[in-house]
Formats: structure tokens, C-alpha cells, sequence
């Protein structure tokens, strides 16, 4: 069954069932392969449909980086699948990961971007947060916010704004609180983390 993780439809870090599996259709790789390798380009700006030169709904190419494509096996409740994805570099830096978006009626991944998980902290909103911003940072940009813990697809810790569209993932290593989950998005108080918390992914979709 293929899940996209609530509400990221993501790690991500994103249920849609009834026999339409993805992993019936992936090939796993074994190595990696590398496409393209450029320069790297000037644009660092995560927008809400996208990062940089890559734009959610747009055929995946290196543009100005370095791209390699893997996989990845994920699990959820049990039940395990393999999932397409494209690593982009520059001058051996992990910059970004893409997700090929899955067509659900085709039962297939397409080879345009579904998603964009930002590991470098290059890449930053108009407001200057990225990777690595504090939360206290994040605030003082948007406070009009919220904090909350979801169990799909794996834990996450996740603060995000109604100013944007985005998804901005906090280390679970920052949390000492308690949960108590109350469903599919439980809300946590920010007392409870690391006042030195950070961001650790940034998630477009």
C-alpha cells in the first residue's frame, strides 16, 4: 500500500490503498548512477512549489547539479516498499533530495517531481529559514504557528506556518516531552523541545 504521509500529500518525512502498491513497480538499484554534473546555480530560494531551479510538477534534470539517481526502501505498519529517488549535489555536497510523483490510476512513477526534501542549508525561505534555523529563529519570522508529531511513515516532528505551504522537519533528538497521540497530527507544546532545537529537513511538495 502506498502511503503518503499525512498531511505532506510527504519522509516524508507523507493514505492512499485499494491495490494501487507502487512497489510492484519500482526496480531496485544496487548502485547509483550518475546523470549530469555542472556548475552549481545561483538560485537558493525554497518558494512553496519549489527549491531553488527544481519545481514541483517539472520534468526531473540535473539543471546546473550533479544528480543521482537511487532508492529507497521505507516501512510503515508492517508492510515494506522501495521508492525512486534523486540525490542532487554540487561539489560533493548533498543538496537536495527529489521524489518522482506517483501516478495512482497508471499505478507508476512518473519522471516529474513529486517532492523536494532540502538537506543543505543553502537553500532558505524569503524570510532567511532553512536547514539548521533555530526554532526560536522560525518564530521570531513566523508566529503564526504550529508544532505536532506524526507516526506516518515514521516519526516526525514537524513546525510549520499557514504562511506557507512547506513542511520544516525538527530532530526527534530535541523532543522531552511525552507524546500522547491523538491522532494522525498531535499537537506538542514548544516548551517541550530544546530551546537550541533546529531544523533539520525542509519538505516542498
Amino acid at each position: 500500500m502506498k502511503k503518503l504521509l499525512a498531511p505532506f500529500s510527504v519522509v516524508a518525512f507523507i493514505l492512499i490503498g485499494c491495490n494501487l502498491s507502487p512497489k510492484n513497480n519500482v526496480t531496485q538499484l544496487t548502485k547509483t548512477e550518475t546523470l549530469t554534473t555542472q556548475t552549481t546555480a545561483e538560485n537558493t530560494l525554497i518558494l512553496n512549489n519549489s527549491v531553488g531551479d527544481f519545481k514541483i510538477g517539472e520534468k526531473i534534470s540535473a539543471k546546473n547539479y550533479t544528480i543521482k539517481e537511487d532508492a529507497i526502501t521505507l516501512m510503515d505498519e508492517g508492510e515494506e516498499w522501495t521508492e525512486p529517488i534523486f540525490k542532487i549535489s554540487a561539489n560533493e555536497e548533498q543538496l537536495m533530495v527529489l521524489k518522482p510523483k506517483f501516478d495512482f490510476e497508471a499505478n507508476i512513477y512518473t519522471k516529474n517531481i513529486g517532492e523536494i526534501i532540502v538537506n543543505s542549508e543553502k537553500f532558505k525561505t524569503e524570510k532567511g529559514i532553512g536547514v539548521n534555523s533555530t526554532i526560536g529563529e522560525f518564530i521570531a519570522q513566523y508566529p503564526n504557528y504550529k508544532i505536532w508529531f506524526t507516526y506516518i511513515g515514521g516519526d516526525r516532528f514537524v513546525i510549520e506556518t499557514p504562511d506557507l505551504n512547506i513542511k520544516f522537519l525538527l530532530d526527534e533528538k530535541d523532543y522531552k516531552g511525552k507524546i500522547q497521540v491523538t491522532g494522525e497530527e498531535t499537537p506538542l507544546n514548544i516548551a517541550d523541545f530544546n530551546p537550541t532545537a533546529k531544523i533539520k529537513n525542509v519538505r516542498v511538495l
